[in-house]
C-alpha cells in the first residue's frame, strides 16, 4: 500500500488575537489535510483531520471536532472519533490548549516503546510497528497463515 496527502489552507478572515498569539487577516489560520492510502491503484482508506484557530475562515469550512476515517470496501465503513471533553462549554481557553498537546503528543508518547527498541540509525515510521497493534506471536504463524489456530 502507498500513500499521499492532499493538504489545504483557510485563512482568518479577520484579524485575531488568539490566546496572547497574533493572527493578522488573511494568513492561515486552517489546514485541511487527507491521508490516501491506495492499493492496487484505489485509494481504499481515507484519514481527513481539519485544525483551526478560529471559525472565521476565509473560505468558511464545517469543522467536524472529529477524526473522520473513511475505508472504501464492500462494505464501506465511516468512522467519526471524538476526542472531547463531556462539559466543553464550561473550559478555558487554557484547558481547550492543553486537550489539544495531549491528542497532538499521544502518537509520539506511544511510539516510545517502538522506537526505543528500533535499530540503531534512521528510522521512519514504516520502520516501526503501529503502536496501537501489538505484534502477531509467533504460535498464530506457524501453520503458514495469519490469524489463530482454527
Amino acid at each position: 500500500m502507498t500513500s499521499a496527502a492532499r493538504p489545504g489552507f483557510a485563512h482568518a478572515a479577520k484579524d485575531l488575537d488568539i490566546a496572547g498569539r497574533p493572527v493578522a487577516r488573511g494568513t492561515v489560520a486552517g489546514l485541511d489535510v487527507r491521508w490516501i492510502g491506495v492499493s492496487g491503484g484505489a485509494d481504499v482508506v481515507e484519514a481527513h483531520i481539519r485544525w483551526t484557530v478560529t471559525a472565521e475562515l476565509d473560505p468558511a469550512w464545517e469543522v467536524a471536532m472529529a477524526y473522520l476515517i473513511e475505508i472504501r470496501g464492500h462494505p464501506q465503513v465511516n468512522l467519526r472519533v471524538e476526542v472531547l471533553p463531556q462539559d466543553m462549554a464550561s473550559m478555558t481557553l487554557e484547558e481547550m490548549l492543553a486537550i489539544g498537546s495531549v491528542i497532538t503528543a499521544m502518537p509520539v508518547v506511544n511510539a516510545i516503546p517502538a522506537v526505543i527498541a528500533a535499530r540503531p540509525g534512521v528510522v521512519t515510521y514504516a520502520d516501526l510497528p503501529h503502536p496501537g497493534i501489538p505484534p502477531r506471536p509467533a504460535r498464530f504463524m506457524s501453520s503458514g497463515r495469519a490469524g489463530p489456530p482454527a
